[in-house]
């Protein structure tokens, strides 16, 4: 057997293409790119876990060993990252459990930078980064994804957004949840947010040195091919740090692997695989296997299973149904997949026809022959899938864009196929697949998309003019022009200008007004969507040119600039805001820059602030302040208070501490943190914090109605009012005499009447008789008049005649024409005579009884 030399970090092929190759063909050039690939990756979680060399190391071997025996149960995405780093994580934390004396591990990390040579030492760990990973393991499945694949990968968003299968705004917005809930965990233990974006920034870099890497890859390969394949002496001796006795190394170990062996006993020996055009198989070493497979049980009982049933194209289905049958569902996934690699060379059609209709087997079974097949032989495998029907259907929507690379030309028939997706962001790739379609044949794609029909003939005419429009703009333009009504031609523009922008971003902008400014989402205008693309090309130009046409792109948020704002925030924050103030941009990219600081870039919040400082005077950068105010909270509680405290006096100060106490507190939603921000909060704030819990105070939270008032106590007396009728509202739910003996003693002008009103209100529904004997014991006056207007309007459909005498006893004129005419209305719908007696028989003056007759429609006596 002979080794690949390709150089493995260039393959273009995902993980799980890899692993695939890896399971399915015993492809050891396969299985190596994954661990030159992601070595960095499980190396630093190790290191950031134990802080030793020489355990970051066993730990790296012993995830790569479980990756090689475990590879058929592992189901990934396009990325392994996630569940790399989350078995990198476990044995790194079972290696810290068996050591018995920490300080040694503390001690070799001392000298772990001058102990390595032949290579970079590993930059000391930011502080903090010790808890990096088991606080990325304590989210949610989701969420560790993006920020794993964003972060400790160094995927670009749009990268993320493919892994996700997603929008690279949804996957913006994913990232940015993710990040924040990972800021919230580790400010528990003390790690600001700027120290989680050191650590996230530090984590891609911790590799093992070149000199280190191969022995570890070696020994880890070497480790896995002796336990898969139950040996018990070392098959590979000796390893250098080349690429090629890497790739060696990786190739010996696949001639080890009983997994996915592939056994061929026909005359006509198979078609040659993807695996062996890489650098071979363990299915071309399967005619003579080695001595060493006679002590395998696994392999031996994938011999027994051929001998059994046979090894052509008509066995095959008997081998998968024994499969299934099987009792350990190790071995029916690893054999499982062995045999659809077999499958995919012996009888590929048929092995289709039937995991199509096999009801025990799950959709990735079928993905996999049929990606095998595609690759090897993309026009036979098409020409099958044309015959599978609606399964086949289903197939070729789930694997477009692979089908895209393979055989672009059938992209057409799939998408006019395809039903109408649910969510937009899950949709099927159509643009995409069309660009890559006009990418390797112009002409034919775009007579293609004409003549599509169907839900997607508009993503299919987008992606053809993405594409296009990099060579030929002005074509697509007159194209566009002849495309039939019906059809959206403004989003074949927007596209078309996204295309355009990301090769030539001045020549987009100056055609930003061949088409409205409109798109499907706040994130997909015109000028969002070339902002995005131009902004990370040279934010500088987007910038410039939106100062200069102010009013070209009204009500838009420029949420695509937000991106490129945090990456230049995050470079150098102080001289990117030195430059837009200067150049007068700052103000027209002011929401994208505050987008980036919740984002991306909340880390510079404290440098912001500090620059912020600088400039007191600038009524343009008001925004930019209420920003950062709002933001602080990411970053834990000592910035928002620093921000609190250094706020200028004055109204721009007091709208800032006013934002930073609804971001403490969340908009009152924890105020159970009340009495712990308000031991912290400077002066200034203690008054703010109150309110906003004052505004939030519900039944829930009111658990001692005393402490509130004692918070009441806190405010201006000047803007107790509001505060102070909400509590009487609430706490009259529970206690209404008490909340009516508390509103009784506030002072006149305090907002008593209005506390008085809300209690009286709250105790009517529950008590109606004890409410009003409160209320008729009040001296006259404006707390009696308050009272007396909430008895009217509780009891008047009921009892129109007590109303009357309750609305004649109040002493303001206004109210009292108000509430008597309420009563007087609805007596007089069912006594008119009734009415009127009441009128004339009260001692109202006379233009006062005149103004109530007529309020109620009687007549003059």
């Amino acid at each position: 057997m002979t080794s690949s030399t390709v150089p493995l970090s260039n393959t273009p092929l995902s993980d799980r293409e890899l692993l695939t190759a890896f399971v399915g063909m015993a492809d050891g050039a396969a299985f190596a790119a994954i661990t030159e690939r992601h070595l960095g990756l499980v190396y630093g979680t190790a290191f950031r876990r134990t802080r030793s060399r020489e355990m970051a190391q066993e730990a790296a071997q012993n995830t790569f060993c479980r990756l090689a025996r475990h590879a058929p149960r592992v189901w990934v995405g396009a990325s392994l990252a996630p569940w790399l780093h989350a078995v990198a994580l476990r044995e790194a934390g079972t290696l810290m459990r068996a050591e018995s004396a920490r300080q040694r591990a503390l001690d070799r990390l001392a000298a772990f930078a001058a102990a390595e040579d032949g290579g970079p030492a590993i930059r000391s760990a930011p502080p903090g980064s010790e808890h990096l990973d088991e606080a990325l393991a304590a989210l949610p499945e989701a969420a560790r994804r993006v920020l794993i694949l964003r972060y400790l990968q160094g995927l670009s968003l749009r990268e993320v957004a493919l892994e996700e299968d997603t929008s690279e705004e949804a996957a913006r917005k994913r990232v940015t949840r993710a990040l924040d809930r990972l800021t919230r965990l580790l400010a528990r233990r003390g790690v600001t947010a700027a120290g989680v974006t050191a650590c996230l920034a530090a984590a891609p870099v911790l590799w093992p040195a070149p000199s280190t890497a191969a022995a570890l890859a070696g020994r880890a390969l070497e480790q896995a091919a002796m336990s898969a394949a139950g040996l018990t002496a070392p098959v590979i001796t000796t390893m250098t740090s080349s690429k090629l006795s890497f790739c060696t190394a990786a190739l010996a170990v696949a001639a080890c692997l009983p997994l996915g062996y592939a056994v061929h006993r026909g005359t006509e020996p198979p078609p040659p695989s993807a695996g062996e055009a890489r650098g071979g198989t363990l299915a071309a070493a399967s005619a003579s296997p080695d001595s060493a497979f006679k002590d395998s049980a696994l392999f031996a009982e994938w011999l027994r299973l051929h001998e059994e049933h046979g090894h052509d194209a008509a066995a095959m289905p008997a081998l998968f149904q024994a499969i299934q049958e099987g009792p350990d569902p190790f071995r029916r996934r690893a054999f499982r997949s062995a045999l659809v690699a077999e499958w995919a060379q012996v009888d590929p059609a048929g092995g289709l026809d039937f995991l199509l209709l096999d009801q025990n087997g799950d959709e990735h079974t079928p993905r996999q022959l049929f990606g095998q097949w595609l690759k090897r032989d993309p026009q036979a495998a098409m020409a099958k899938l044309r015959t599978t029907g609606a399964a086949g259907d289903t197939l070729a929507a789930q694997m477009l864009t692979d089908i895209a690379k393979a055989a672009p030309e059938e992209v057409p028939a799939i998408a006019a196929k395809l039903p109408p997706a649910k969510n937009r962001d899950r949709a099927p790739a159509v643009a995409d697949a069309f660009a890559f379609y006009a990418e390797k044949n112009p002409e034919a794609a775009r007579a293609a998309a004409e003549a599509l029909a169907g839900h997607y003939r508009g993503e299919a005419l987008e992606g053809v003019a993405k594409a296009w429009a990099k060579r030929d703009m002005d074509a697509v333009i007159a194209w566009t022009a002849t495309l039939p009504d019906g059809t959206d031609r403004d989003s074949v523009l927007r596209s078309a200008l996204a295309g355009l922008a990301s090769v030539d971003p001045a020549a987009a902008l100056e055609k930003i007004g061949i088409v409205p400014p409109g798109g499907q989402g706040s994130s997909d205008t015109t000028a969002d969507r070339l902002m995005g693309a131009i902004g990370e090309k040279d934010f500088d130009i987007a910038a410039r040119w939106l100062r200069d046409h102010p009013g070209k792109t009204p009500g838009q948020n420029h949420q695509g600039l937000a991106h490129a704002a945090g990456l230049a925030l995050n470079a150098d924050p102080v001289a990117f805001l030195d430059r837009q103030l200067a150049e007068g941009t700052l103000k027209t990219i002011g929401q994208a820059v505050n987008l980036a600081l919740m984002g991306d870039a909340n880390s510079q919040l404290g440098k912001v602030w500090e620059w912020l400082k600088q400039h007191p005077d600038e009524a343009s950068l008001e925004h930019l302040r209420e920003s950062v105010a709002r933001s602080a909270i990411r970053q834990g509680t000592d910035l928002a208070m620093k921000i609190a405290r250094e706020a200028p006096a004055g109204k721009e100060g007091d709208d800032v501490r006013r934002t930073v106490a609804q971001s403490l507190l969340h908009d009152g939603e924890e105020s159970s943190r009340m009495e712990e921000l308000l031991g912290k909060a400077p002066e200034a704030l203690r008054a703010d914090l109150i309110r906003v819990c004052f505004g939030s105070l519900q039944a829930n939270n009111l658990s001692d109605p005393a402490r509130w008032v004692a918070r009441l106590e806190s405010i201006p007396e000047a803007e107790r009012a509001g505060p102070a009728k909400r509590l009487a509202f609430v706490w009259a739910g529970q206690n209404p005499a008490e909340a009516a003996h508390f509103a009784a003693g506030l002072p006149q002008g305090g907002g008593r009447s209005d506390a008085l009103r809300n209690v009286a209100g709250a105790w009517m529904k529950q008590d109606a008789l004890a409410a009003s004997e409160w209320i008729a014991t009040l001296p006259a006056g404006p707390d009696r008049d308050a009272g007396a207007d909430i008895v009217v309007n509780e009891i008047l459909e009921d009892s129109p005649s007590d109303a009357w005498e309750w609305a004649v006893s109040i002493t303001a004129p206004a109210l009292r024409l108000h509430c008597g005419g309420q009563a007087l209305r609805s007596l007089a719908e069912s006594d008119p005579a009734e009415a009127a007696r009441l009128i004339t028989a009260s001692a109202l003056s006379e233009p006062e009884k005149q103004q109530l007759r007529a309020a109620a429609g009687l007549s003059t006596p």
